[in-house]
């Protein structure tokens, strides 16, 4: 090649550390995480009235506004299916 060509032929440009970053392995992890966070979070709020229904159909009537809240009734019963 000549000394013209050579000029002229662009200068490679050195890779950032963020995109290096993000092509390991590592950072993709890293990039995901997050995102895949709040799927799940999302996920559960939209299932949580759900689980209340099924929960709230197997305790009994007198236990359904005690205080505190229990999350899992320790006395499930199917009389509220009749």
């Amino acid at each position: 090649m000549s000394a013209t060509a050579e000029a002229a032929r662009p200068l490679a440009r050195p890779v950032s550390r963020s995109r290096r970053l993000r092509k390991s392995r590592l950072g993709r992890v890293l990039v995901r995480t997050p995102f895949y966070l709040l799927i799940a979070v999302i996920f559960v709020y939209c299932l949580f009235p759900f689980y209340w229904a099924v929960r709230s159909s197997l305790t009994p009537d007198r236990d359904l506004f005690a205080h505190p809240i229990q999350y899992f009734p320790s006395h499930p019963t199917l009389a509220n299916y009749r």
